[in-house]
């Protein structure tokens, strides 16, 4: 049995622990009084209806209000866009289920109707018997944070170079609008997550000498050139420079890689080596040509003139057929090189681009025939008349079939297609071969003046051609795979200013 001063101890110390714990409950209550009052970041407390009961100065500050009255009270829907009210209504709905949610954005009005962008964590204050009382709003203004953000982005799109931003697993975080045009993507989803050598490369891995992985790897700049092949485009030359973005320990995590293409301005470098090189050797052929035509003449007269007015021995005749051949060849040559160098006049006049496709292809009726190859014309009616010289585009045509012809010497296919590209108001001319090809390394030098891969070859032939593709103002490009075939494509303006 317990006394009646036991009794008194006990309930004397009982009443000390209420008190202390009074005490710590006061206390801890100062303390979020006094965060609540001092926070940085607006606070509000709101019933299950999201009516305002209470809210610090934070909040009044956001929201640009001077007393509590003009927001206690009233509904946090009346603070929210009304764009914003579903997708709020739906966040509430769980934060009951999950008793919290974090870093919502929302666009949110003030007092002056001015327009905030926030971010809003809600929680969800329960009783012992776990039902929900009260929402705890944390609201933080981001605004300044997103215009600012949008003005990187503005300046990130508006170079027209590309920009990539790649982790270290080769995952792209980040590209602007010009990797979008370089590479055909649609959309920024096209990208961002996925790897950088899978999405442009098509490869499984890191690609080959990757100026990423070195600069990973070094903690250096790197640069490099690079081809680009796009489907059913031209090739694209792209120079590639990465950057390093490194932490506070000096460690690479990210890198910057700006990628700039570079091929009109290599096109236009080579244009105008080109153009150097022509007029160099377009003042020698004309000199040695005149040099040349008169004697070669006289050898070809007096080859003649035996051949004519004496009676030879049957070796001697054949000695001196071979001489007017090979003069008639070497004149051929020289008046290739006068029109290389001294290139005449042309007489444009409106005329259909098929008639002058048939006069070209009957030149070689024969040697079709003989090498057993097929040819296909795909000349569709109605095809748009063109500014044209008639007898210097059968030249051109010609050189382009007689070049299809000796890829196929046992035989083949040479397809010859028109079509007009309204897009770039042109017709475009096809001449598609499946004969032996060109190796890359040739193709670069095809149209460079003496450059030959055939056994008797001159090679003014491809260079006359193009001379004459460029006095049209048309473009030629030449695609090729060794054993697969070659195709040529003359584009011709259908109208030339």
């Amino acid at each position: 049995m317990f006394s009646k001063g036991d009794g008194y101890l006990r309930r004397k110390r009982h009443t000390k622990i209420i008190r202390e714990g009074e005490e710590v409950l006061r206390i801890e209550k100062e303390i979020i009084k006094y965060i609540f009052a001092s926070s940085p970041e607006a606070i509000l407390i709101a019933d299950l209806n999201l009516n305002v009961v209470e809210c610090n100065q934070a909040t009044l500050d956001l929201l640009e209000c001077a007393m509590k009255n003009e927001i206690i009270g009233k509904n946090i829907n009346d603070f929210v866009v009304d764009r914003d009210h579903r997708r709020l209504m739906k966040d509430v709905n769980i934060t009951l289920e999950q008793g919290f949610v974090k870093d919502l954005e929302y666009a949110c009005l003030t007092k002056k109707r001015d327009e905030l962008i926030v971010l809003i964590s809600l929680n969800i204050v329960k009783d012992t018997l776990d039902n929900p009382l009260y929402f705890v709003a944390i609201v933080k203004d981001i605004t300044k944070i997103i215009l600012s953000k949008k003005r990187l982005q503005a300046v990130f799109d508006g170079i027209n170079d590309g920009i990539l931003i790649i982790d270290k697993n080769y995952n792209i975080l980040m590209a602007n609008s010009a990797i979008l045009r370089m590479f055909n993507k649609k959309n920024f989803s096209d990208l961002i997550g996925k790897n950088c050598f899978n999405e442009f490369y098509n490869n499984e891995r890191p690609c080959d000498n990757c100026p990423v992985h070195k600069t990973f790897k070094s903690g250096n700049p790197c640069s490099m050139t690079k081809i680009y092949d796009r489907f059913d485009k031209e090739k694209m030359i792209l120079h590639i420079d990465v950057f390093p973005i490194k932490d506070t320990d000096g460690t690479v995590i990210q890198a910057i890689e700006h990628l700039k293409n570079i091929t009109t301005k290599i096109k236009l470098e080579e244009q105008l080596i080109y153009q150097e090189r022509m007029v160099t050797i377009e003042e020698l052929a004309s000199g040695i040509a005149h040099e040349i035509r008169n004697p070669l003449g006289n050898i070809f007269a007096s080859a003649q003139y035996c051949l004519s007015k004496y009676e030879l021995p049957g070796k001697v005749k054949r000695y001196l057929k071979i001489i007017l051949k090979n003069s008639d060849n070497a004149n051929t040559v020289i008046k290739s090189l006068l029109n290389l160098a001294r290139p005449r006049e042309i007489s444009f006049k409106m005329a259909g681009i098929g008639n002058v496709i048939n006069k070209s292809c009957i030149l070689f009726k024969a040697k079709f025939l003989k090498q057993h190859v097929h040819l296909i014309r795909r000349l569709p009616r109605g095809l748009p008349w063109i500014l044209l010289d008639e007898e210097e585009l059968i030249e051109a045509f010609s050189n382009f079939i007689l070049n299809a012809l000796d890829a196929m010497p046992d035989g083949g296919r040479l397809t010859i297609t028109t079509y007009t590209d309204f897009k770039n108001n042109e017709v475009v001319i096809s001449f598609l071969d499946t004969g032996k090809g060109i190796c890359q390394e040739d193709l670069s030098k095809i149209f460079q003046p003496f450059f030959t891969t055939k056994k008797n070859g001159v090679g003014l032939g491809l260079s006359l051609a193009l001379q004459i593709i460029n006095n049209h103002k048309g473009r030629i490009k030449i695609e090729s795979k060794v054993d697969h075939g070659t195709e040529v494509i003359i584009k011709l303006p259908i109208s030339r200013a």
